[in-house]
């Protein structure tokens, strides 16, 4: 069984959500990447330094926002999913009969 199939199983995350708080801060990333480019074009006008300042630091809030919120969502969702593999595994070996391996 493969990693992305087991995830998919047991999983009770929205996987609608979280791609779409990951695709939130990819583009976030772009707009970043755009607002530093305009920056530097006009950097020797000097102009508009204080309005790309704000843009730049409002896309970093929400980068920073939803990269959080993806990542403490995953390794909450691994966390629990783990958890509910050894308490699964657990409960076979305490169901097992152990006899036969006694009688050995």
């Amino acid at each position: 069984m493969s990693l992305l199939k087991l995830l998919g199983q047991v999983s009770v995350v929205s996987r609608r959500r979280l791609l779409a708080m990951a695709a939130l801060a990819a583009l976030a990333n772009a707009v970043a990447l755009g607002v530093i480019n305009s920056a530097a074009v006009s950097a020797p006008e000097g102009g508009h330094a204080l309005g790309l300042a704000l843009a730049l630091a409002g896309t970093v809030a929400v980068y920073i926002g939803t990269q959080r919120y993806v990542m403490r969502t995953c390794a909450d969702e691994v966390e629990a999913i783990i958890a509910r593999l050894r308490c699964r595994l657990i409960e076979l070996v305490l169901r097992t009969d152990l006899t036969a391996l006694e009688a050995m």
